[in-house]
């Protein structure tokens, strides 16, 4: 049995006036990305960090490029994207086509540079990264950060960092969040999972840390059938989203925006699933040529 030592500080505790201060804040409403099966499920609000988690290729990057364009077209957001997964004109490119409301390119363009900043120069260590961020909240308004991935952003200081320091690092970005009073989305692989596996909490890369340091985390995967299943795979508190819920969203591969299947006719939902397999029988068309030509040991241009 531990022993305490005579006491020679009075502790302050809660009166009822401070009970009642605390009880009668309001709680902050989350803003909402416009298309309700998200909404449904989450909300984005200043001073709190969430974590998209999905397998490579299951279209973390568009769904965040997605989110930092509404938050932007809808609340007047700035955002700062932060990502090593893409060269920057991909990126781009893919933010102008977001905000094209009406194929004016220049204008979509003028939009995009409105509510977006990215880094125009190397960063090369975490301080540098939350400096950068620091200035662009100070100086440019920014009040959404999105951190494209958690490899890279473990990559600043230094590879294979041992768990410890991976926890340093996650509670840092969370502290940051909450301080700075900014919404903060990391995107998270997760670990290789078996067919037919359905990813948790604890599938994501760095599972315990990144766990218990967000206040969210969404997960994302393509199903077969072409739709976008969104889930909820962690709610730290009740006004931040529901708790082990799922969605389904469709996904125009042309406008690259994410939309509800019940606002959209179905012939337009069939029309982009048509488009996705035209796609994929031209590329294994294009495949079986490349491979016949290496075959035959002729060089010839195959048009991709």
């Amino acid at each position: 049995m531990t022993e305490t030592n005579n006491i020679d500080r009075e502790f302050k505790f809660y009166s009822f006036e401070r009970f009642k201060e605390e009880c009668e804040k309001k709680i902050q409403i989350g803003l909402k990305i416009g298309v309700n099966a998200i909404d449904e499920l989450f909300n984005i609000q200043c001073g709190y960090f969430g974590i998209l988690q999905a397998p490579s290729g299951q279209g973390k990057s568009s769904f965040l490029n997605f989110i930092g364009s509404q938050m932007g077209l809808l609340h007047d957001w700035k955002t700062l994207y932060w990502s090593k997964e893409a060269e920057d004109f991909i990126q781009i490119k893919e933010l102008v086509k977001l905000y094209s409301l009406d194929n004016d390119k220049e204008k979509a363009l003028k939009l995009m540079s409105e509510h977006t900043l990215m880094v125009d120069e190397e960063i090369s260590t975490l301080d540098d990264l939350l400096a950068c961020i620091t200035q662009a909240i100070e100086k440019h308004g920014v009040k959404l950060v999105i951190l494209d991935n958690a490899t890279n952003l473990e990559s600043l200081m230094g590879y294979d960092i041992s768990n410890e320091e991976k926890k340093e690092l996650i509670e840092k970005l969370r502290d940051f969040a909450h301080v700075k009073h900014i919404a903060v989305l990391l995107a998270v692989h997760t670990t290789k999972l078996k067919q037919g596996e359905e990813q948790t909490a604890n599938s994501g890369y760095g599972t315990i840390h990144y766990l218990n340091a967000c206040d969210y985390m969404i997960g994302i995967k393509i199903e077969k059938n072409g739709l976008t299943k969104i889930s909820t795979l962690k709610i730290r508190y009740s006004w931040l989203g529901l708790m082990r819920e799922e969605r389904h969203l469709g996904f125009n591969p042309h406008t690259l925006k994410y939309f509800d299947l019940d606002d959209q006719p179905k012939d337009g939902v069939d029309v982009i699933f048509e488009e996705e397999e035209r796609r994929k029988r031209i590329a294994k068309k294009i495949m079986k040529k490349a491979v016949k030509i290496s075959d035959d040991d002729e060089e010839y241009d195959v048009p991709f």
